[in-house]
């Protein structure tokens, strides 16, 4: 027999300022990534907080956009304000600090 859990994340607001401060500070057009959220690029989100902080971690997995059949890890760190600290992809464009 499986079980499954599912346990409530309490995950802070991320607002829309907040993502396009931080896409606009790493050189990245926030309105390509709201059209790619909107047609569907996303394929799954989930998320973890850390014990030694109050730091929320999102792991996530995207389409991409130009080839089909191809996905990418995205991780995104943010803090409990729902601010964007860290995040990568495992993309050409997104890889370090200043990913999309």
């Amino acid at each position: 027999m499986c079980y499954m859990l599912f346990i409530c994340l309490q995950l802070p607001t991320v607002g829309l300022p907040a993502v396009s401060d931080y896409l606009t500070q790493n050189g990245t057009n926030y309105e390509s990534g709201r059209k790619l959220y909107n047609a569907g690029f996303i394929v799954y989100l989930r998320g973890s907080t850390a014990s030694q902080d109050s730091s929320v971690f999102l792991r996530g997995q995207c389409a991409a956009e130009m080839r089909k059949g191809v996905a990418y890890i995205v991780d995104i760190k943010l803090c409990d304000s729902g601010s964007v600290l860290q995040a990568q992809c495992e993309c050409a464009a997104g890889v370090g600090p200043t990913a999309h």
